[in-house]
């Protein structure tokens, strides 16, 4: 197991703890974050969390995250229903809001795609995160996967090195693509409020965009410097920048320089 590994799992067991858990809440408020990779969906959720009224939106439905509160609980097999309950009743926050981080395929392997937009309809509100320039999201992904390390505090003293891959990246990028349109489709499946946010919007102006985001939840009287800053902070690589020029000229998409 790598560092980066070690540090995720770390992570996980952390956010299943009982240490984490509410009082008894009843939800008034549910929300889901639909996310793909790279697309700037912990800032979104680090950023809600350190509110203290906006629940507690991880990655719930990721497999790794069943199996700590399975290892938490001591049971061998998870009832969804259980575990559901358990989420709604002590992840929300306080005031009554509740939040969750997802992938599509997490929502795929969970409720199978005849199911997703039963589930999403629970929910009284839907952020869809993406990324405009695509390309720039396939870069990302590739080295993500390439040397698992996914966010800053993934890095290790000597971290891992990946190479340019023009097939990686496209590979990557029809991965990205597969999230969306997922997400596109289920969301136009049902009548739940969307909101649409693009990374680059988060990058180029962070507290504007939480706040958007935040009054689209009912969440329109924090104070205004609730998001002065990112609690977690953006991974940036210049290789990626010599790796997406490169790609583009690859795949014939601008003359090579």
């Amino acid at each position: 197991m790598t560092d980066a590994e070690d540090g995720a799992a770390a992570r996980i067991r952390a956010e299943m703890a009982p240490e984490r858990d509410g009082p008894p809440v009843v939800p008034q408020v549910r929300y889901i974050l639909c996310s793909g990779p790279r697309v700037g969906s912990e800032l979104v959720a680090d950023g809600l969390a350190a509110t203290g009224r906006a629940g507690h939106p991880v990655e719930y439905l990721n497999q790794r995250h069943i199996n700590a509160w399975l290892a938490r609980t001591g049971n061998g097999k998870a009832d969804f229903a259980d575990y559901w309950y358990f989420l709604l009743t002590r992840r929300s926050t306080a005031n009554g809001v509740f939040g969750i981080k997802a992938h599509w395929n997490h929502l795929w392997n969970t409720v199978g795609p005849d199911g997703a937009a039963r589930f999403l309809g629970q929910f009284d509100a839907c952020v869809q995160l993406y990324r405009r320039d695509r390309i720039a999201q396939a870069v990302s992904l590739h080295r993500a996967m390439e040397t698992d390390i996914w966010r800053l505090d993934d890095e290790t003293a000597a971290p891992a090195r990946a190479g340019y891959d023009a097939p990686g990246i496209a590979r990557a990028l029809h991965l990205a693509l597969r999230h969306e349109h997922g997400w596109t489709a289920a969301l136009a499946a049902t009548d739940r409020p969307v909101l649409g946010v693009a990374y680059e919007d988060l990058v180029a102006d962070y507290s504007a965009t939480m706040h958007r985001i935040a009054a689209f939840l009912g969440l329109d009287d924090l104070a205004a410097d609730a998001f002065a800053a990112p609690v977690v902070t953006r991974q940036t690589d210049p290789a990626k920048d010599t790796w997406y020029r490169r790609f583009l000229a690859d795949a014939g998409l601008q003359p090579q320089d």
